[in-house]
């Protein structure tokens, strides 16, 4: 399960999934402590997070707590979805002109 946890990448119910494995791990007498949740917690996403990563890094004037990490992940995670329907559908066209000379 910690080969799991370690593993793990950003997916669809990727939280859940991630909250599943420390639960499985607790109930086995292993607890991780909220910091160190929440640092695996971002080294699990994607590239493409890598800004968002640092970001959130750099914020945590104090130590990092998994409930902070994970409202940014569902916030961040809103707003793209929120972008990635409002342009559903739409087009965008490129027009080449040619002008003879």
């Amino acid at each position: 399960m910690i080969w799991r946890l370690y593993n793990l990448r950003m997916r669809t119910s990727h939280l859940n999934a991630y909250e599943n494995l420390i639960a499985q791990l607790s109930s086995q007498g292993m607890n991780i402590e909220e910091e160190l949740r929440a640092l695996i917690l971002m080294s699990s996403l994607p590239p493409s997070w890598e800004s968002f990563v640092t970001t959130i890094c750099i914020a945590s004037t104090t130590t990092m707590t998994y409930s902070s990490a994970t409202g940014a992940i569902l916030s961040k995670d809103a707003r793209r979805k929120s972008f990635d329907q409002s342009t559903y559908g739409e087009a965008y066209v490129v027009r080449t002109v040619v002008i003879d000379t």
